[in-house]
Order: structure tokens, then C-alpha cells, then sequence
């Protein structure tokens, strides 16, 4: 498989049987597909890989798939890095999965360290004014539309370690997204970083 070439030899034996169980636990949960769940371990083994430090980040949380796979992939590895997760769940869509349902799932049903995840309920625009400028390692970004999107990379962009990754989920899916993520990287004289996965997924590296 795959990831036998992107990660080193010392985090294959600890990480690859436990792929599919961390896929299996976090899909019900999920809106992000198998194969994307797939890419977003290729590039968390590749941040353990360079040994990049900071948190990992989540804006968009929805249901809590993606949290969930985050959360047991630093488990498996009993990094001291802290999970950021930051959503406006009700505030958004009073029909939609509610901050309290996935807390319970976070805490009560995976037994996530409650010192170690933080979930926040907000808007983004003023949810991540009060993120703790601490390092990231890995930022993942499953939201939509121009201005949130914009809000997250403008504000947590430069907090990513050099080395670090940031994903799009909907950059093929929503205009907002693609518009705001290409007028960031021009801004920033990197228009050409992004690399594609699948149709929606587009992911970049932080340089230095």
C-alpha cells in the first residue's frame, strides 16, 4: 500500500495495522470519505516522519468523523500534541448535529483526554480570534464558503510550523472555498503549492 513509502520504517509497524481500525471507528461519524480519511494519514505520518512540532487543527467539525480519527491517531502514538476543534454546530444549522452530541461522542463514548481536545463551539470569526498562537503541525480545514474560509487561513496560517500541512476538503466543491484559498496562496506568492486529491481535497506544505 501507500503508505509504505511515505512514512519511515519505525512508524509502519505502529500505524499501518491500526488504519483501517481508525477508518472503521471514525466513518459513521465521518463526512469525509474512506479514500480522503486515507490521504489525511499519508500526511499525518509524514508530520510524525520530519518530527514537525504543534497542535493538530480541525475547523468544520460537523459530526465529528475526522476528530475521531485525529484524536486515535495521536493516541496511537502518545504524542504530547493537542487536538483544536472548532465549529459552529448549532449556531449554524439548528438542524444539524449539536456541540453537546459530540462532545458525549469525543468524551463519553471514545474517552478522548479532555485536557488534550478542545472543542469549541463559534463562529469562526470569533471563535479562532482566541486561538493560543501555539504551533501547528496539521491543519484541516472541512468548511465552506468565501469569508470562513478566509477567516481560518488568514488566522492560523501563520501558526503552521514550517513543514506542516494544510487541507482543503471542499476546495473542488464550493467557490467560496476554491476563491478564498487562491487569493490566500497568491497573496503569499504561492500559487502554485496546492497538489489535488481526489475531486474536493486539495492539500499544501508549509515552507519555511
Amino acid at each position: 500500500m501507500f503508505e509504505d513509502w511515505i512514512i519511515s520504517n519505525s512508524l509502519v509497524p505502529v500505524l499501518k495495522p491500526r488504519l483501517h481500525r481508525f477508518i472503521r471507528l471514525a466513518s459513521p461519524h465521518a463526512m469525509v470519505s474512506r479514500n480522503r480519511m486515507q490521504n489525511l494519514y499519508r500526511l499525518l505520518c509524514r508530520m510524525e516522519r520530519d518530527g514537525v512540532r504543534g497542535h493538530i487543527v480541525e475547523t468544520g467539525v460537523a459530526r465529528g468523523g475526522s476528530a475521531i480519527f485525529f484524536g486515535l491517531f495521536i493516541n496511537a502514538l502518545k504524542t504530547q500534541r493537542d487536538l483544536w476543534l472548532y465549529d459552529a454546530f448549532e449556531l449554524f444549522d439548528p438542524d444539524g448535529p449539536t456541540s453537546e452530541e459530540v462532545r458525549r461522542t469525543l468524551f463519553e463514548t471514545f474517552g478522548f483526554d479532555r485536557e488534550a481536545v478542545h472543542l469549541i463551539k463559534g463562529h469562526f470569526e470569533t471563535a479562532l480570534a482566541a486561538y493560543p498562537d501555539e504551533p501547528i503541525a496539521f491543519l484541516h480545514i472541512d468548511a465552506g464558503g468565501y469569508e470562513p474560509i478566509q477567516c481560518c487561513l488568514e488566522r492560523l496560517c501563520p501558526c503552521v510550523e514550517p513543514g506542516g500541512w494544510i487541507v482543503l476538503d471542499n476546495y473542488g466543491a464550493d467557490e467560496g472555498c476554491r476563491r478564498a484559498t487562491d487569493e490566500y496562496l497568491a497573496k503569499i506568492g504561492r500559487s502554485d503549492a496546492l497538489e489535488r486529491f481526489g475531486h474536493t481535497q486539495v492539500y499544501f506544505q508549509q515552507v519555511g
